[in-house]
């Protein structure tokens, strides 16, 4: 009985031995954890379709002249409309420092650049959101007194909207500008 313990130990042991010199070992097997991130993730939701290419060289009216001065805007200027973006500027009717500006973006993924964290946004401190049952992200910048938020119309379609200094908190009057145009483009 005790060989048959000997034999087997001596089996076991065998099969123990460090391989020889030359030959290369596989690397121990790790598990990849991905660093947590802030603010949103990395990757934007699913859009459903909310077309928009309509007002491509309209960005006013997404959110009409008689909407924005019921809340106290007139319109500055006529809108920038660029290649990438078109703008409608807009300012408190007693005060320059109030403004309120529209930006769409017809034919980019806006959205996806935030979450891919690719566009010149604080995509680090913004809030997933969802307006009028579109993805959209927001964040509230200088104490409180500004607020961008970005919501998805389509996978290329996205329109901004952009309030600065106004009397409501955080991003209410920016929320309430962006359901509007949902509802408005449904």
């Amino acid at each position: 009985m005790t060989r048959r313990v000997v034999a087997c130990l001596l089996i076991l042991a065998a099969g123990c031995t460090a391989s020889p010199p030359n030959e290369e070992q596989d690397p121990p097997p790790t598990t990849h954890v991905p660093a947590p991130w802030r603010g949103i993730p990395p990757t934007r939701p699913q859009i459903p379709p909310l077309d928009a290419s309509r007002y491509g060289d309209k960005p006013c009216d997404l959110f009409t002249d008689e909407q924005a001065k019921a809340l106290g805007y007139v319109r500055e200027r006529d809108p920038l409309v660029e290649t990438d973006v078109q703008r409608c500027i807009r300012r408190a009717e007693y005060t320059t420092d109030t403004t309120l500006t529209i930006l769409f973006y017809p034919d980019a993924d806006h959205l996806g650049r935030i979450y891919r964290r690719e566009a010149e946004w604080p995509a680090n401190d913004a809030t997933a959101r969802d307006i009028g049952g579109q993805p959209a992200v927001s964040v509230v910048l200088d104490r409180q007194s500004t607020c961008w938020l970005v919501v998805g119309l389509t996978d290329t379609q996205s329109v901004e909207v952009r309030t600065t200094n106004t009397k409501s908190a955080g991003c209410d009057q920016a929320t309430g500008i962006a359901e509007a145009i949902v509802a408005r483009l449904r």
